[in-house]
């Protein structure tokens, strides 16, 4: 699973931002009355439907190195 982002109307996209390594599937992404990124995301070590995941991030993680989720948090 990975975040996209563009800053230019969607014409590019210059950056991304691995959320997880593993199996992932359905996703929605919100911005939070807090000014934070809100990802709902399935995700699993083996199928993408193990596990249902809310991830609550500030919006400068996009542009950090590293995934945001590690198999070990799963």
């Amino acid at each position: 699973m990975t975040l996209k982002t563009s800053f230019d109307n969607c014409q590019s996209w210059s950056n991304s931002k691995l959320v997880y390594a593993g199996p992932c599937g359905y996703s929605s992404i919100t911005k939070l009355s807090n000014g934070r990124i809100g990802l709902f995301i399935e995700a699993g070590k083996k199928k993408s439907y193990e596990k249902m995941i809310f991830i609550s991030l500030p919006p400068e993680a996009i542009f950090t190195a590293g995934p945001v989720l590690q198999e070990n948090d799963m």
